[in-house]
């Protein structure tokens, strides 16, 4: 249970730390998860691939939103892999605009790979629980 000197503590640090307070720092904030897309949730009509996916899985005894789930989070771990795909595709074009900031880009193409690990831990973790329960696999 927390003490009344804890609850005064929190709420007191609390203050520091509730969000950007400029119109600049809130515009950034709002659109954080939309920068990369891995956040979105799916479109059928743009992913049908989650539809196929759904009925194989489905074909292999398994509910419809068992199936739905799965369906997604294996779309979800494609969309990493694209993403991943598409910043060591931008590590491999020419530096011809400015040759001397050749390693600040590379820096920051490896820094977005850090970044999308996160969301590849997710994906695999994800999967993995889903098949589990699916499947009933211990």
């Amino acid at each position: 249970m927390t003490t009344a000197k804890q609850l005064h503590a929190n709420r007191k640090n609390a203050q520091h730390s509730s969000g950007p307070k400029t119109f600049e720092g809130k515009v950034q904030s709002s659109i954080n998860a939309r920068s990369h897309g891995l956040n979105q949730a799916f479109d059928l009509l743009v992913s049908p691939e989650i539809t196929v996916l759904q009925t194989l899985f489905v074909s292999d005894g398994l509910s419809e939103e068992a199936a739905f789930e799965l369906a997604q989070a294996h779309c979800g771990k494609a969309r990493v892999r694209r993403a991943r795909a598409q910043a060591w595709n931008e590590l491999e074009t020419p530096f011809e605009d400015d040759p001397d900031r050749s390693d600040q880009i590379t820096l920051a193409i490896l820094d977005r790979q850090r970044c999308l690990n996160r969301y590849d831990v997710k994906a695999v973790s994800t999967l993995s629980k889903l098949y589990k329960q699916a499947y009933s696999i211990q």
